[in-house]
């Protein structure tokens, strides 16, 4: 996990930090990370990446998947958001297609 420019990796919950490998290992990049509550070490992360590589199932105990793109952590209430860039190559067989 990258975490060199932002808070210490020691601050996340376990569940957080796995959620975190799985997005950066489909090529996910960490583009915001702030601490919302210093007594409960819940944090907001923000994510960019491709949607098109992400996982089919995510496991990770204690992470609930609130909508499309939002997970929350159980155990301290951080949320991680997923931002979707703009896949070229779909967006080409789209513009062929029609």
């Amino acid at each position: 996990m990258n975490m060199s420019k932002f808070v210490q990796e020691s601050m996340l919950c376990e569940p957080i930090k796995q959620l975190i490998d799985l997005f950066n290992s489909c090529g996910f990049t960490i583009d915001k990370q702030e601490l919302r509550d210093w007594h409960f070490n819940e944090f907001e992360i923000i994510m960019r990446g491709e949607q098109l590589k992400l996982p089919h199932e995510i496991n990770v105990n204690n992470i609930e998947r609130y909508n499309e793109n939002t997970y929350i952590c159980k155990c301290h209430w951080s949320t991680l958001r997923l931002i979707f860039e703009n896949d070229k190559s779909a967006l080409n067989v789209v513009l062929t297609k029609s």
